[in-house]
């Protein structure tokens, strides 16, 4: 009986310890982008908006969701991007200065221009890198 409350006793104990590494529940992130994009050898660039969310039910691994609209006019022809990208992050959070990370980010685009043709769909992959520090506590710079 004694060994079993020595063990419940230490298993509290690391529990305690667990809860108290502190990491971010969620990130949220938006700013500026730019889209290069290519059709039969023709490079296009858009400049738009991009913004992330990252849900974190660990302090290694997360949940992202990307979101980015774009745009881009010619002579009076619009063209409109929309991307979106959903996969995983691992994040190594052993630093107050620096978190790397890595995910890999897998979703699609649709482009839609002022043609009488619509919309095209298009599929898009992503893979990120870190962010450094150091901020105040809630702030970071997303390469």
């Amino acid at each position: 009986m004694r060994k079993l409350a020595c063990l419940c006793g230490l298993v509290l104990a690391l529990a305690v310890s667990a809860s108290a590494q502190d990491y971010p529940k969620a990130e949220v992130f938006g700013g500026y982008s730019y889209l290069h994009t290519s059709v039969l050898g023709t490079g296009f660039s858009s400049n738009g908006a991009s913004g992330s969310i990252s849900v974190n039910p660990s302090n290694w691994v997360g949940l992202v969701g990307d979101f980015g609209v774009y745009h881009r006019s010619v002579l009076g022809t619009g063209v409109n991007t929309v991307t979106y990208l959903f996969g995983p992050k691992f994040a190594y959070r052993h630093s107050d200065k620096l978190t790397p990370y890595f995910h890999f980010l897998l979703g699609g685009a649709h482009v839609r221009h002022s043609f009488p043709v619509g919309w095209k769909i298009a599929y898009t992959a992503g893979v990120g890198r870190p962010r450094v520090g150091p901020f105040p506590p809630k702030l970071a710079l997303r390469n």
